[in-house]
């Protein structure tokens, strides 16, 4: 038994202990939301129903509706999501650096979607994981051959992890089971415990508990005394559960896990999701709501009856003929008829309609989906709604970008780094890894864009207003006395476009400016007038006298209109 290994394997039975409440949790929303994930205190077998207990299945479906979202939003098919770019905007403006970064997104984009990688079947399910229970967990990784990534998600179920003093997941633990002979292939006999060979010649298909542990270095060796952990932030162990035995322990730069966190609550490393968690009640509710409405549409095809025991022979006969005593008096009323109890069957369509209608607006369903921008509207209205959009998805995907999208991107990317996969053009001078952020191209980062390119018309659209009072104020003096400069300001500040105002400073610093090339300007023209006026015997000094001097205190200029 190895000591290391022992000390881990409690330290992850500690945690998997210390989340057992929230498995519970999470068991209940995959009942609603995703009946073949709810497995963290149940077993899930195979071909059976699954979605028996479900009366109405829109939660799924919304849920689904939801969780693809999520990726078209993050991920557009089809489509390079992505840009590197430094985070000095300078370097971005060079031709040589941004042609790199150019190249190096779309590198990185090619190997990221070859087939073999599987990064869109592992970021579809990490999406449902991420989405419903508010964490997911995907291993970025080389294939066995090393000839290119290999990308997994992984059920919550099996994994627990912890976070370092910057709030960030450093600590993580995976646990898996495979067959003997699994094992053996993966780590070699030479690396795999004498109980494993055993079972491996008994039975290959012997279940063996392994587990993954990454941790940061100091953690597993904090005196450093294993060379090949030097320079290195993170190492990898491979466990035997059941003998406590070390199979492979590897030093790494990075996790090789991204684990992306939807919220969080106050000393807790795991995430929620405030969708469902939201959806909740309301998934309990239509359950029931469905199966009331199923039993009264029941009654309304097979009423309860009221029969006159006098006037019926035998018993009534729903299917058939219902004998009725020849001698009785209608007047006193039909011998048989429906029981009335006054139930309003609307009412409980109408209240289910209600309930999948917020069942929507939990899942934000209602604001998700893309701007209507037909050509039908005018230009205001699709601006309005594309304002409206951006306002409301925005604080919802810049945390899922920053949270999910970045560091799977910095995983993917490092590894690609580290394996040579960029050795075909070598990075500009001064540019390094650290520099590097990412931008995005999705249907919000699109919507960004149209906001912007409104703003610009916006604003021109001011400056040309302006400029209109300007050289109109010549012929109405009341025009003079508007601070002309200053509506400019403020307008453009109205409408968004601060950021692309001058200071005041600066914009004072650059009309001196302009007014001294006008003086200059000036003298040049008056030069020629100069020479013939100092050749007809003119003093020169007092020609010079007439031409304004821009350095002097009080020098100004008409600005043109």
């Amino acid at each position: 038994m190895d000591d290391n290994a022992a000390e881990l394997v409690k330290r992850g039975d500690a945690r998997f202990a210390a989340r057992s409440s929230l498995d519970s949790f999470r068991d209940e929303i995959g009942l609603n939301f995703s009946p073949l994930l709810a497995s963290w205190n149940r077993t899930v077998d195979l071909g059976s129903d699954e979605m028996s207990h479900l009366t109405d299945s829109s939660p799924v479906l919304q849920a689904r509706d939801f969780i693809g979202q999520i990726g078209a939003l993050l991920r557009p098919e089809g489509k390079q999501w992505f840009w590197h770019r430094s985070h000095r905007s300078k370097d971005n403006d060079d031709n040589e650096i941004r042609s790199y970064l150019d190249w190096r997104s779309q590198q990185m984009m090619r190997i990221m979607t070859d087939r073999v990688t599987g990064m869109k079947r592992a970021c579809k399910e990490a999406d449902e994981f991420f989405g419903l229970f508010g964490d997911a967990v995907i291993s970025v990784d080389l294939c066995r051959k090393q000839e290119t990534l290999r990308l997994a998600n992984w059920h919550t179920k099996h994994c627990v992890w912890a976070v370092g003093d910057e709030n960030k997941v450093d600590t993580l633990t995976r646990r898996e089971t495979v067959s003997a002979r699994v094992c053996v292939q993966r780590f070699r006999k030479e690396n795999c415990h004498p109980k494993v060979l055993e079972a491996l010649d008994k039975n290959p298909d012997t279940p063996i508990e392994i587990r993954h542990e990454v941790l940061p270095v100091e953690d597993y060796d904090p005196y450093a005394r294993k060379a090949k952990f030097k320079e290195h932030k993170f190492c990898s162990i491979w466990i035997d559960t059941a003998n406590k035995h070390v199979m492979r322990e590897t030093p790494q730069h990075t996790m090789r896990y991204v684990v992306p966190r939807w919220r969080l609550l106050p000393g807790s490393p795991y995430g929620y999701s405030p969708a469902t968690t939201t959806a909740l009640p309301d998934a309990r509710l239509i359950q029931q709501q469905s199966l009331a409405i199923m039993e009264a549409a029941e009654k309304q095809i097979t009423p309860a009856l009221i029969a006159t025991a006098d006037a019926i022979r035998g018993t009534p006969n729903l299917d058939g003929i219902t004998w009725v005593d020849k001698d009785y008096d209608e007047r006193n009323g039909d011998p048989l008829r429906v029981l009335e109890l006054g139930k309003n069957f609307n009412l409980g369509v109408d209240n289910m309609l209600r309930t999948e209608q917020q069942i929507a607006k939990s899942l934000y369903l209602d604001i998700l989906h893309a701007v209507d921008t037909r050509r039908t509207k005018s230009t205001l209205e699709v601006q309005r709604d594309i304002d409206e959009y951006v306002r409301a998805v925005l604080p919802l995907m810049a945390p899922m970008q920053s949270e999910y999208s970045e560091p799977l991107l910095y995983e993917i990317d490092s590894l690609i780094a580290i394996t040579g996969g960029y050795d075909d053009r070598k990075p500009p001078q001064g540019l390094e890894m650290a520099d590097i952020v990412y931008a995005w191209e999705n249907p919000l980062s699109d919507m960004v864009e149209r906001q912007k390119s409104q703003r610009v018309s916006e604003i021109s659209m001011i400056a040309q207003t302006v400029a209109a009072l300007e050289a109109a104020a010549s012929q109405a003096p009341s025009i003079k006395q508007l601070k002309t400069k200053l509506m400019f300001r403020q307008a453009t500040i109205a409408v968004g476009g601060s950021d692309w105002l001058l200071t005041e400073k600066e914009a004072a610093a650059e009309e001196e400016e302009q007014a001294k090339a006008n003086a200059m300007q000036q003298m040049v023209a008056a030069a020629p007038n100069m020479a013939q006026l100092i050749d007809s015997g003119v003093n020169a000094a007092q020609v010079a006298s007439t031409i304004p001097n821009p350095s002097e205190p009080g020098f100004a200029l008409p600005m043109p209109a």
